[in-house]
């Protein structure tokens, strides 16, 4: 009997100290996905009534009332005795919670900025939101906690102890794989950008090219234009010069006449 308490209590100690290592890497690995953003105070500030709602309605309460209990009718053989107290527990612990819920999803928007103070307007809908989408976690934590329960009471605890580290494990493990589909996601739009930025580099060559063929044959043909003017110019002058020079030789005739 005491080896079996032994080793049942190093069973819980070492899920438990290996539940705060994961919980703590899960920390580091969401804080380090997000970074300080909106969107991170958001989800923490979202996780704010529903684990109250499960503290007060499943937590410790839950177990230590279930325990004994159980533990008594399997001690006396009363298997079907337990397991109606077991039914009959969860179902008034579900109903309870279902409205609970219901309540707060309702009324989250009047209840989220009385825990938010400082949030503007954009970060407060998403904590309400989040609010309304955690709100299904106290239920599946509260049949975890009666699992949990039924399993102690008869005498395992290796499956009760490592859920909470299967559950950081699986928590860090899908922010790890959000922040790779982020940077992979990032690296595709980067890759985007630089084809699109390429494409406009290429067009922009292409109407340099064309309007440096163009341009000659535009110096051309004004330079050509500009030249008859003058040409005409000339020949005006030319014309209106040659009766002056025709008049001259009777004036020296006149003269020596005279």
């Amino acid at each position: 009997m005491r080896l079996t308490l032994a080793r049942a209590g190093l069973i819980v100690t070492g899920a438990f100290f290996v539940s705060r290592i994961l919980g703590w890497l899960r920390l580091v690995v969401i804080s380090a996905t997000f970074g300080a953003t909106g969107e991170l105070d958001a989800f923490l500030a979202a996780f704010r009534i529903p684990d109250l709602i499960f503290q007060l309605v499943a937590a410790g309460a839950l177990a230590s009332a279930l325990i004994p209990v159980l533990a008594g009718f399997l001690a006396t053989e009363e298997e079907a005795r337990a397991w109606r107290v077991a039914s009959t527990i969860t179902n008034l612990m579900m109903a309870l919670l279902l409205c609970l819920a219901v309540v707060v999803a309702i009324t989250a928007p009047l209840l989220i900025p009385f825990i938010t103070p400082g949030f503007d307007l954009v970060q407060t809908e998403q904590t309400v939101e989040l609010t309304r989408i955690m709100l299904l976690s106290p239920i599946l934590l509260a049949l975890g906690a009666v699992a949990t329960s039924i399993l102690n009471a008869s005498g395992r605890f290796a499956a009760s102890a490592v859920a909470p580290s299967a559950s950081n494990a699986r928590s860090a493990s899908r922010a790890s794989a959000m922040a790779a589909s982020g940077a992979v996601a990032a690296s595709a739009r980067a890759s985007s950008r630089w084809a699109r930025a390429a494409s406009r580099g290429s067009r922009r060559a292409v109407k340099l090219r064309s309007a440096a063929c163009r341009c000659p044959l535009a110096s051309v043909a004004p330079s050509a234009t500009r030249t008859r003017p003058v040409a005409s110019s000339r020949n005006a002058a030319a014309t209106s010069s040659s009766p002056a020079r025709t008049t001259s030789p009777s004036r020296a005739s006149a003269s020596l006449a005279a």
